[in-house]
Formats: C-alpha cells, sequence, structure tokens
C-alpha cells in the first residue's frame, strides 16, 4: 500500500500556509481542520463523483486531493481528484515536491533522450563484443583526469588517474576537461564532481548476475554516498538543477546515465546504450 511521505505533508501544510513550527510532516488535527476548509471551499474543483467522499472522508484521502489539486495547479497530471493515493497521484506528488524546491519539473527520465555522439554500442550487442572485447584488464589505460579527484571511501587520499577501457579514453579525457571548464576546481568540490567511486572493477552488477559494465572499464560511479543504487530524483543529489550541466556534458559524447534514463543509480554513467535506447 502506498503512503503519504513526510515530505508531502510538510508540502501540504506549506501550501496551506501553516505556520512553520506546524509543518512536522504529521497529519494532525489542525493541519485536517485547514486543509477541509480549503476543500470545502474548492469542492467544484474535487471530482463530482468523489467530491462527498473526500470531505467526510479520513485524513489521508483528504490530503491526497489536496495535493491532487496542487499538482494541477503546476500543470503535472495526476489524473482525477478523487483522493486516491495511486501510482500516478504518488509520481505527481514527487514531481510536486521537486518543482517547488528547485524551481524547475525533474527530468522526465521514461522520456529522456541522449545523443549519441561516440556512437557507443548496446549492451550485450554484437556491436558491443566487438568493440570491447573480453571484459577484464588487458584492454585497459590509464589517463589523468583533467582535475584531482578524491577516493569515495577515504577523501583524505586523492585519484591522479583513472584506469578506463582504451575505447573510451579519449572521450572521458574530453568530458573531465570540459566539466573543468563549465565549473572550476572550486565548483567541482562544492558539489561533489571530485569524489571517485571508481572505473574498473570487474564483478557483477548489483542484484543480479551478468557482469556490470564496470568490468570492461567503461563505466563510472561519483559521489556514490549521496546518490545511493535505489534512491530516486527525490533524494538523490546528482538529480538536482545544479548537476544538470554535468549531465548534459557526459551526454554530448552519448555517456548515459542510469539517473537521468531509469530514475536510479544517479551515481552512475556508462559508454554504453541501454536496450531500447
Amino acid at each position: 500500500m502506498i503512503t503519504l511521505s513526510r515530505d508531502v505533508v510538510r508540502l501540504i501544510q506549506a501550501e496551506l500556509n501553516m505556520p512553520e513550527s506546524q509543518r512536522d510532516g504529521i497529519l494532525g488535527s489542525g493541519t485536517e481542520r485547514v486543509m477541509r476548509n480549503f476543500l470545502r471551499t474548492n469542492k467544484s474543483k474535487l471530482d463530482p463523483k468523489h467530491a462527498e467522499n473526500i470531505l467526510n472522508g479520513g485524513r489521508k484521502r483528504m490530503a491526497t486531493a489536496f495535493g491532487q489539486l496542487k499538482a494541477l495547479e503546476k500543470n503535472i497530471e495526476t489524473g482525477k481528484v478523487d483522493g486516491f493515493l495511486g501510482p500516478q497521484t504518488n509520481v505527481a506528488l514527487d514531481s510536486l515536491i521537486f518543482l517547488i524546491k528547485h524551481k524547475r519539473p525533474p527530468v522526465p527520465f521514461r522520456d529522456h533522450e541522449v545523443p549519441n555522439a561516440s556512437r557507443w554500442p548496446v549492451e550485450g550487442s554484437r556491436e558491443f563484443r566487438e568493440r570491447f572485447g573480453e571484459q577484464g584488464e588487458s584492454n585497459l589505460v590509464s589517463i589523468t583526469p583533467a582535475y584531482p579527484h578524491k577516493l569515495a571511501w577515504d577523501l583524505s587520499k586523492t585519484v591522479r588517474t583513472i584506469r578506463c577501457h582504451k575505447e573510451v579514453a579519449d572521450s572521458l579525457s574530453r568530458v573531465l576537461t570540459k566539466v573543468l571548464e563549465e565549473y572550476g576546481q572550486e565548483r567541482i568540490s562544492e558539489l561533489g564532481l571530485d569524489i571517485f567511486a571508481g572505473c574498473f572493477n570487474p564483478r557483477k552488477k548489483r542484484g543480479g548476475s551478468s557482469p556490470s559494465m564496470h568490468s570492461w572499464g567503461i563505466a563510472l560511479d561519483y559521489y556514490n554516498a549521496k546518490n545511493q543504487l535505489k534512491w530516486h530524483q527525490d533524494r538523490a543529489l546528482f538529480a538536482r538543477p545544479e548537476y544538470d550541466k554535468w549531465w548534459e556534458i557526459w551526454e554530448a559524447e552519448g555517456w548515459v546515465s542510469l539517473g537521468r534514463v531509469r530514475d536510479f543509480d544517479w551515481m552512475h554513467v556508462q559508454a554504453v546504450r541501454l536496450k531500447g535506447m
């Protein structure tokens, strides 16, 4: 069963102009009273078949209807204002939180298109095997990144070279050079664009049985502590607007962010296309 998160309830309390001290993320009696008054005033905007049940229903249903109304005000599709918290409404509420917090809508990851200037092959395809060969160290080279990297699990250590597949080396060097030109060293450090969590690593995909793209040295991870595997764009640091240019630089070279196209594993970027892209 889908539940209303505290972030959604805090959003509702803020949109109801409740005092800061009362924005606690809890659907208490005070929030209920203000919310019910608002919904009664805006009854004509509720789905006619459900209006009475919303107004006379529980706090969760009223809160859901309120969130649906606010999402529609921002042109976020949520379906009928019926007070039911289904998957579509849940996504709409997360998008509403992101929009209000960051002043722009979240990345429409299911429709996100990435150019393929470097003509990276599709994972598992014949072209993939022809271009990258067998996994392992035989095709690896070392590059010196345009700016120093810090080891994610020991920030006192500086990473001065990155081992990657020879086929991606020039592209990776161009990406990091453009990142330095765009952000500058100070801003790179502020945003954690130098917190390096690895490139070549002969292992299986997390939770899977097939080899990770790291096994070929064609994928990199950054700032894993703030972009954990199962985090979506409402939590992942690299989903925020200040990282848009970072991803655009990678994508100009055809690299694929799993965050931008699948909304998970925002730490990860790879020089290989996903099936269906």
